[in-house]
């Protein structure tokens, strides 16, 4: 629990001789305003050579410039621990990937307030940090999620709009696709009928998703989908829209025969880490997902190389 905090050193270098400490961070680091506002609160938050130094200052080369982040406290009632687990594929000062199981949610919600990922994270880190998701998976979809362990990190990668370069899913459609490979542009929206239903159409939000088909087999398609909008269960409406739901959705017309949830699996991730440097994570299906693909005589290894990121 506690406050937590993050400081950045940078060292200036001869390009950024005679800029403010402003236009440096902002401009040159992609820090935030919010975060440079809560930096100048932070007593000792902004140090140039181990001495204060106002936003409106100059650098000059060989400066040391520090920028330090107080955690604000939270102000929800803490979380409580999971004991459930979800594996830990990649973490830094900043960020932590989740590979999250089937049958989680990463948010509490009525039913559920013990056991979802935002539980996971608080029995990981404690609860004086909140739990701040990247990118947010269905209950049942499993996979890659980001979160930002600090506010530095939630802003870094939230300043880009989605902050994530690029999110692939793996899925198994229950029909086939009509072409190898396309692009669906369908806007999605609530479905007035239905709680949590989206369906495709005039008047709803602009969605955009791109697939390629990997392997067939028994009348179901392997399929790599890239998204590049971020709407509630957008994959699934988009493919049923297509006439290929995913097998075991059937709130979008699929099957649960031979699978117990949609087949769906955020598998490949990539971002820039806030520190710097571009990271790239895979992960591999799940068991239920692998069973399915051998049912179907689908050669996982012979569609995708995951190893090969």
């Amino acid at each position: 629990g506690g406050n937590r905090v993050r400081t950045l050193c940078y060292q200036i270098d001869q390009k950024a001789d005679g800029m403010s400490v402003q236009g440096y961070l902002l401009g040159e680091k992609g820090i935030s305003r919010r975060i440079l506002k809560q930096a100048k609160r932070t007593p000792g938050g902004l140090t140039c050579n181990g001495l204060h130094i106002r936003t409106v200052d100059v650098l000059h080369a060989g400066d040391l410039l520090r920028l330090t982040v107080e955690e604000p406290p939270a102000g929800k009632p803490p979380l409580a621990p999971s004991d459930k687990e979800a594996a830990v594929v990649y973490e830094d000062e900043d960020l932590v990937v989740f590979d999250k199981p089937a049958g989680m949610y990463c948010h509490p919600v009525k039913v559920h307030q013990q056991d979802t990922l935002a539980n996971v994270f608080v029995a990981r880190y404690g609860t004086g940090q909140p739990f701040r998701p990247v990118n947010r998976l269905d209950r049942d979809t499993s996979g890659l999620v980001l979160a930002a362990k600090n506010a530095f990190g939630a802003s870094r990668l939230g300043a880009y709009g989605t902050g994530v370069e690029k999110k692939e899913y793996l899925a198994v459609t229950q029909g086939l696709l009509p072409a190898r490979e396309g692009i669906v542009e369908l806007p999605v929206y609530k479905d007035p009928n239905h709680g949590s239903r989206r369906l495709t159409g005039e008047g709803g939000q602009y969605a955009k998703t791109g697939y390629r088909v990997l392997g067939e087999g028994a009348g179901h398609c392997l399929v790599l989908l890239r998204l590049y909008t971020g709407r509630t269960h957008q994959i699934r409406a988009h493919m049923a829209a297509l006439g290929a739901p995913l097998a075991g959705d059937d709130l979008y017309g699929g099957s649960r025969e031979k699978m117990g949830r949609q087949a769906l699996h955020c598998f490949r991730m990539s971002f820039e880490r806030p520190a710097g440097g571009v990271v790239t994570l895979c992960s591999q299906p799940h068991e239920d997902f692998q069973n399915l693909l051998k049912n179907l005589g689908i050669s996982l290894s012979d569609c995708i190389n995951i190893k090969k990121c």
